[in-house]
């Protein structure tokens, strides 16, 4: 086939057809004409090329943001603007156990009557227990798979 005719048969100019011959994908005989078998399997190697050197591109790119992210991550830990979860936790532990230690004696600091006790202690067990509750509700929802704490 002629020139003309293979740029044709793939829609796409002369030009186009000339620059694959010149990337050493597609053959032409003496004459300048092709054949149809051969054009076909240089067009399908030019787009296996294509497809290659994309996939490539594709890994080095989500390669390179991973990187791009484990710095970041390092920058902001040495920025003290992100610490290890089990550090934040700890803290957080420390501050709810002091809470809820001097809540616990409360009562007994604030009246000996024994019927005022019992409605102070009543009102702090309460409040104690629904601390409790969001408290586990948080570190369950951090430990799955983090959360936005301003939610709830």
């Amino acid at each position: 086939m002629t020139l003309k005719e293979a740029a044709t048969m793939v829609g796409k100019s002369t030009r186009w057809v000339q620059l694959r011959v010149t990337e050493g994908y597609l053959q032409k005989t003496d004459r300048g004409r092709y054949v149809i078998s051969d054009f076909v399997q240089g067009v399908v190697a030019y787009y296996e090329g294509l497809a290659e050197k994309s996939n490539q591109k594709a890994a080095a790119t989500r390669s390179s943001d991973a990187r791009t992210r484990e710095i970041e991550l390092r920058i902001a830990e040495r920025e003290r603007r992100l610490i290890p979860i089990e550090d934040a936790s700890a803290v957080v532990a420390d501050l709810a156990g002091l809470v809820l230690a001097e809540l616990t004696g409360l009562p007994a600091r604030i009246t000996r009557d024994l019927d005022q006790r019992k409605e102070i202690e009543k009102a702090t067990d309460d409040l104690v227990r629904r601390i409790k509750e969001r408290a586990s509700q948080r570190a369950d929802a951090l430990r799955s798979s983090g959360v936005d704490l301003d939610q709830g």
